[in-house]
C-alpha cells in the first residue's frame, strides 16, 4: 500500500468570515511565496485545487517517495487559509490529519488512482452532488494518456478507471485536461459549477506540445463522451506556437499555461489569455515578478471569497527551493 501524507488544519468559517469583513481590503500577496508545508526535497508540482470557505484541498504530483526513480504519484493535502487582520498576513498551512469521512474518501480516491506508473496533471470536477471525477494522465502505455476515476466507489465498475481514452492519436502524450464554458467555473460545489462545454488539453502528437480543444456535446455525460472510443473533432488553438505550449488550466474566462516560446525570462514561463468574442486573446507573459530564469509550470487558479484578487498556485525549479520543482503561490488580478 502506498504511503500517503494528508494534512488537515481546520479554521472555523465564522472566524475567517469575521476577519475578512473586518479587514475588507484582504489581498493575496503579489510576491511569490513557497508553499512551505507541502514542498519536499523531491519534485512537487502539477496541482489540482478546490476551494471551500476556510479551507482548500490540494492534490498534486510528487516523486518525494521515489526520488531515485523519478516516479510520480498523486498526493492529497487539506490546507487552511488564514488572514491576519492586524498584520495583513496571508497564510496557507497544513497540519496532521484528523480522520473523517470526507478525508477518508479523498484518500481512497487517490489510492485508487496511484499505480506503479507516473500520474500527472490531476483535474477534478463534479458530476452530481455526491460524485466527483478526477481526470489525470498516466504513462503505463509508454505515452501519457488521460484517465478518469470516480470518488464514488459504488459506481467504480461503471466508470473508466484504469482505462485510458485517446483523443488525437497514439503517437503522442495527452495531458493536462481542463474544462471551460460560458457558464462553467471549476469549483467543488456542483450547484455553482455549471456544465462544461469544451475540454482543453495539451499533446505533442505533432512534435512539440500544443494546446487543443474538443467540443463536449449536450445530451451525453462528459466522461461517457470522452471514453466512448469514437473519433473526436479536435481543434488546435491558434494561440499555440511552434514551441512548447503546455499544462493549460482554465478558470472562468481566463486561460493560464506554461510555454518556452521566445520572449520569456528563461525556460518555461507562465502566460495568460482571456476569452474575448468567442476566441482566446493573444497570450500575455505574467512578467518578471512571477517568472524567473528557471522553469515555471502548471499554473492553477481559484477565487477566494472576500479577497480582492485571485490565488494562483504553480511549480518552479527556481533557486531557493527545497529541491527540484517546488510549489509556490501568488495573488493575481481578477482579469
Amino acid at each position: 500500500m502506498k504511503r500517503l501524507i494528508f494534512g488537515l488544519l481546520i479554521l472555523s468559517t465564522a472566524s475567517l468570515t469575521s476577519c475578512w469583513k473586518m479587514y475588507p481590503d484582504a489581498s493575496i500577496p503579489e510576491k511569490v511565496s513557497p508553499l512551505s508545508d507541502l514542498n519536499t526535497s523531491g519534485n512537487d508540482y502539477n496541482m489540482n485545487i478546490d476551494f471551500a470557505t476556510g479551507s482548500m484541498t490540494f492534490i498534486y504530483s510528487s516523486d518525494s517517495y521515489y526520488p531515485e526513480l523519478f516516479k510520480y504519484n498523486l498526493i492529497p493535502k487539506s490546507v487552511a487559509v488564514s488572514w491576519d487582520r492586524y498584520k495583513g498576513d496571508f497564510r496557507i498551512s497544513a497540519d496532521d490529519l484528523q480522520f473523517g469521512d470526507g478525508e477518508r474518501r479523498v484518500i481512497d480516491w487517490v489510492n485508487s488512482i496511484n499505480s506503479v506508473c507516473n500520474e500527472r496533471g490531476p483535474y477534478s470536477f463534479s458530476v452530481s452532488n455526491t460524485e466527483r471525477i478526477m481526470l489525470y494522465s498516466n504513462d503505463c502505455d509508454s505515452k501519457f494518456s488521460i484517465y478518469a476515476q470516480s470518488d464514488d466507489h459504488s459506481r467504480i465498475n461503471q466508470r473508466t478507471e484504469k482505462f485510458p481514452f485517446r483523443i488525437l492519436g497514439n503517437n503522442g502524450n495527452e495531458m493536462y485536461p481542463s474544462f471551460y464554458g460560458s457558464a462553467y467555473v471549476k469549483t467543488s460545489d456542483f450547484e455553482k459549477q455549471g456544465r462544461p462545454e469544451k475540454l482543453i488539453f495539451t499533446s505533442d502528437e505533432m512534435g512539440n506540445f500544443d494546446l487543443f480543444e474538443v467540443d463536449l456535446p449536450v445530451g451525453i455525460e462528459v466522461i461517457n463522451f470522452l471514453a466512448n472510443g469514437q473519433m473526436k473533432e479536435v481543434k488546435k488553438l491558434p494561440i499555440s506556437t511552434e514551441f512548447n505550449d503546455h499544462a493549460p488550466y482554465v478558470y472562468g474566462r481566463l486561460l493560464v499555461f506554461a510555454s518556452d516560446r521566445p520572449g520569456g525570462f528563461g525556460g518555461y514561463d507562465l502566460y495568460f489569455s482571456r476569452m474575448e468574442g468567442g476566441s482566446w486573446s493573444e497570450p500575455v507573459n505574467f512578467g518578471k515578478e512571477i517568472n524567473s530564469s528557471a522553469d515555471e509550470f502548471r499554473p492553477v487558479i481559484s477565487d477566494m471569497d472576500e479577497f480582492d484578487n485571485r490565488l494562483m498556485v504553480f511549480s518552479s525549479n527556481r533557486i531557493g527551493g527545497l529541491g527540484g520543482f517546488d510549489l509556490y503561490f501568488v495573488g493575481i488580478p481578477k482579469f
